[in-house]
């Protein structure tokens, strides 16, 4: 039986341990297992947040095994090899694609029925490889996709027309990568369209302004990756954001990376588009209304994903 309130992290790198330290403070589980190859790895950071977990509501929190799984309602799975600073996500696909030709077969064993969740890069591509070997439905397999591409934009945006982050309504669809597009004919600001905004705060160059926020918002993570050698606080949040959609059953729309069926004209690839997230994992996809333009840019960014897979070994 699936228990909602029991989570399992698999991968205790920075990535993993930030996700257990801010799932813990949001109090959403009874229940938490790391799971790392480095088992001695996991128990020290059960040990170290065991000890913040003090100051939050009481929580079951050990290292564990695959064994420990098959009652798990969500398990996060955040293992793999980083991305270097001159590397695409893309350049990682067959080293993580091996990491998860070791993972997934386990859980598969223990005929878990909980929701896979998948944060290792490249998001797009692993979250195809664990549907295919997991052989689980879609609606159980989400990948974080570009949520936070979202994050960084409405960010960003935010900051450049010096707006309260709540006024800007934006999210970034296809690849968590150099292909994902802003779906700007439905960016809103303080619940007018971005161009009627700018026309009325008599805000220039909105081409131009374009061009310099898509740039930016792709290349956050390498800027990031640059200063610090990872990101880990951001997708974190974003892992929270999903989590507390699921246990809550709240039926939150997210642009998460999911299996696409014939939506948008795509088939049998993996990348971000909208859905409704709750209980059951992705309940519905939201097939919302693109212009030519972007329509376009999903079908390439598709295809780029589509490139990449046919270099895998499965």
């Amino acid at each position: 039986m699936v228990n909602l309130k029991k989570v399992a992290i698999i991968g205790c790198g920075r990535v993993g341990s930030t996700v257990a330290f801010n799932l813990i403070q949001a109090e959403l589980f009874f229940e938490m297992v790391l799971i790392d190859i480095n088992h001695q790895k996991a128990e020290g950071e059960v040990m170290d947040l065991s000890h913040s977990s003090a100051f939050s509501s009481s929580i079951h929190l050990y290292a564990g095994s695959y064994d420990d799984i098959v009652d798990a309602g969500l398990i996060i799975i955040t293992a793999g090899v980083g991305r270097k600073p001159n590397e695409s996500r893309l350049d990682l696909m067959q080293k993580n694609v091996e990491v998860f030709k070791s993972i997934i077969p386990e859980i598969k064993k223990r005929e878990c029925e909980g929701i896979l969740f998948i944060i290792s890069n490249p998001v797009d591509v692993l979250t195809y490889v664990t549907l295919k070997l997991s052989g689980f439905d879609r609606h159980r397999v989400i990948g974080s996709g570009t949520i936070l591409d979202t994050a960084r934009l409405k960010t960003i945006l935010a900051q450049y027309l010096k707006v309260d982050l709540k006024d800007v309504d934006a999210y970034v669809l296809g690849e968590h990568g150099n292909s994902a597009l802003t779906a700007w004919s439905k960016v809103q600001v303080q619940n007018k369209h971005i161009s009627q905004y700018l026309n009325e705060n008599k805000v220039m160059g909105y081409d131009m302004m374009k061009k310099e926020i898509e740039q930016i918002v792709l290349d956050c993570g390498k800027e990031i990756i640059k200063r610090k050698d990872a990101t880990f606080y951001g997708v974190s949040a974003c892992v929270k954001k999903v989590a507390t959609a699921i246990v809550n059953n709240e039926k939150a729309i997210l642009p998460i990376s999911t299996l696409l069926q014939g939506e948008y004209g795509i088939d049998d690839v993996c990348l971000s588009a909208l859905a409704i997230i709750s209980k059951d994992g992705i309940e519905e996809i939201v097939e919302t209304e693109l212009n030519k333009e972007e329509l376009d840019e999903l079908a390439k960014s598709a295809e780029t994903l589509k490139a990449a897979l046919t270099k895998l070994e499965i």
